[in-house]
């Protein structure tokens, strides 16, 4: 299956997926909001489980790695199956990735955000 990476908005899921890993007070928390404000992503991978920021007026160097935010999701399918919801920043504390992962055939715009456990 050929990638799909074409810039574009967040969706709704998406964002709301950012925002409840953003629900605790955690340092950096009102930078990242304001830095999603203006954020279209780009998609990583062919399934769109990995999407990658792309902010306004914010070159990216290359050569850089990320660190993950310290408030995981967690998502049970009706299965029992668990998905995991992981945000990555890179090390100047930008917006990077967002990224579903632990699944197979996991549809991300079906998932209930809301019912999304928050680990910390």
């Amino acid at each position: 299956m050929k990638k799909n990476r074409t810039v574009r908005h967040l969706r709704d899921i998406e964002k709301s997926a950012v925002l409840r890993l953003l629900e605790p007070d955690i340092p950096l928390k009102r930078k990242i909001l304001q830095q999603l404000e203006g954020a279209k992503v780009r998609p990583v991978n062919s399934d769109e489980s990995i999407i990658e920021f792309i902010l306004k007026d914010y070159w990216r160097p290359t050569d850089i790695g990320q660190q993950v935010w310290p408030v995981e999701g967690v998502i049970r399918k009706p299965n029992d199956e668990t998905v995991f919801v992981l945000l990555f920043l890179d090390p100047y504390d930008h917006l990077f990735e967002l990224e579903f992962y632990g699944f197979e055939n996991f549809d991300v715009t079906k998932s209930d955000i809301a019912a999304m456990k928050l680990i910390y």
